[in-house]
C-alpha cells in the first residue's frame, strides 16, 4: 500500500497479544464476539480514504462466520418467529427454530447474523407488547388437530397461534394468541379446525394396571403401526403415562378424515382388547436383568414362545436408573402362553 501511495500513507497495526489458554475446563461461548484491533491510517485525506476502502475490501473478502442463539422465547411467540423466519433470513445465513427449547439458532456471515439477531429480538419485543390471548374449551382428544402442519395453516389463515394444554397435563383449554382484532375472527376458524377430522377415543379396560399392560403391548409390539398400515390416513395417539397417572385411565385417540376407516380402526382395536383378556402378565424383575432377558436369554425365549407373544420391559416416566421400572410384561394373544412365558422367565433367572 505504501508503494501504491508513494509512501505518503502510513498504516499502523498494533501487535496482537498472544491468546491465553483457558485452563478452567470451560468451553468458549460460540456467541462471544472476537477481539478487534484498531488500525490507524495516517496521510493525505484522499489517499487515506483509498487505503481504508482497500483494507475494508480485504476484510470483506475474508468474512468471518458466526453462530448465535436467541434463547428463552415464550412458547406462544416461537410459532410467530418460525412462521416469519423468511423475513429475517438471507443468502448469508441459515435460521433454525427449536420449538421445545424456545430458541432460534442463526449461522452464517457474522454481520448478517448480528443484523438478523437484532431484528428477531426487536420482533419478539413487539409481539410481547402487542399480543393478547383468550381461552376456549375444546375436548382434549381434539387437541391433536392443533399441532404440526395444521397449526401452521391455522396461523397463516388467522394470524393467530393456538396453544393447547400440554398432552401430559389435565384440561380441555386451548389458548389463542394474536392481535385483538385477529382473535375475534379466529374463534370460528378454531372451532372449524376442531371439527375438521373424525376423532374417536377408545378407553382401555380398567383397572389402570390392566390398561397399562395393554398400552405396553400395543405400543411396544408394533401393533399400532400394523393397525395404521391397514387403515391408511388414520392416526393413533395413546395417552402418555404422565397423564394416565393423573386421570387413572388410558385412552387411544383415533383420528382421520375418512370416518369409515376411523371406525374400522376402532373395531379392530376393540377385537384385540377382547383377545388380550387374560393374556397379559407382569412380573417384577430387577431392571439390571432386563437386557439379559431381551438379549441372550431373549433368543431362547423367542424359540420357545409362540409367534404372537412378546417380552417387554415396562418403561418408566423417568430416565434415571434409580427410578427405572422393575416390571416386565409378557404379552400374547393366548392366555396359556402368557403363563408358560412367565414360568420360562423364572426358570432362566
Amino acid at each position: 500500500m505504501r508503494e501504491e501511495t508513494g509512501n505518503s500513507v502510513k498504516v499502523d497495526i498494533p501487535r496482537r497479544e498472544p491468546l491465553v489458554l483457558d485452563t478452567t475446563g470451560k468451553s468458549i461461548d460460540e456467541e462471544e464476539e472476537e477481539a478487534t484491533l484498531p488500525i490507524t491510517i495516517s496521510g493525505p485525506s484522499s489517499l487515506a480514504e483509498d487505503v481504508r476502502a482497500e483494507i475494508q475490501a480485504i476484510i470483506s473478502s475474508k468474512k468471518s462466520k458466526s453462530t448465535q442463539r436467541v434463547k428463552g422465547l415464550p412458547a406462544h411467540i416461537v410459532p410467530f418467529i418460525a412462521f416469519q423466519r423468511e423475513q429475517f433470513a438471507s443468502d448469508d445465513i441459515t435460521i433454525t427454530v427449536n420449538d421445545k427449547e424456545g430458541e432460534v439458532t442463526l449461522s452464517g456471515e457474522r454481520e448478517a447474523v448480528i443484523k438478523a439477531v437484532d431484528a428477531i429480538k426487536a420482533r419478539v419485543g413487539q409481539l410481547t407488547e402487542s399480543l393478547e390471548s383468550t381461552t376456549m374449551t375444546i375436548p382434549k382428544r381434539q387437541h391433536r388437530l392443533f399441532h404440526g402442519a395444521a397449526a401452521t395453516s391455522l396461523l397463516a389463515k388467522t394470524r393467530c397461534v393456538v396453544i393447547p394444554v400440554a398432552s401430559t397435563e389435565l384440561g380441555d383449554e386451548v389458548t389463542i394468541w394474536g392481535l385483538s382484532d385477529d382473535i375475534s375472527g379466529a374463534l370460528g376458524a378454531v372451532f372449524e379446525q376442531a371439527r375438521s377430522k373424525t376423532v374417536v377415543q377408545v378407553a382401555l379396560p380398567q383397572p389402570i394396571a390392566y390398561a397399562t399392560q395393554i398400552r405396553t403391548y400395543i405400543t411396544r409390539s408394533g401393533y399400532i403401526k400394523a393397525l395404521l398400515a391397514d387403515n391408511s390416513g388414520v392416526e393413533a395417539h395413546v395417552s402418555p403415562p404422565e397423564l394416565s397417572e393423573k386421570t387413572g385411565s388410558v385412552f387411544v385417540d383415533l383420528i382421520g378424515t375418512d370416518k369409515a376407516k376411523v371406525e374400522s380402526s376402532k373395531k379392530e382395536l376393540g377385537a384385540l382388547i377382547r383377545n388380550l383378556e387374560g393374556a397379559l402378565r407382569d412380573v417384577e424383575i430387577d431392571w439390571l436383568v432386563h437386557k439379559t432377558l431381551i438379549g441372550r436369554a431373549g433368543k431362547k425365549y423367542a424359540s420357545f414362545s409362540c409367534a404372537d407373544s412378546s417380552l417387554m420391559p415396562r418403561a418408566s416416566s423417568s430416565g434415571s436408573s434409580s427410578s427405572r421400572s422393575n416390571i416386565m410384561s409378557f404379552c400374547t394373544s393366548l392366555p396359556k402362553a402368557a403363563n408358560r412365558a412367565l414360568s420360562f422367565s423364572c426358570t432362566i433367572l
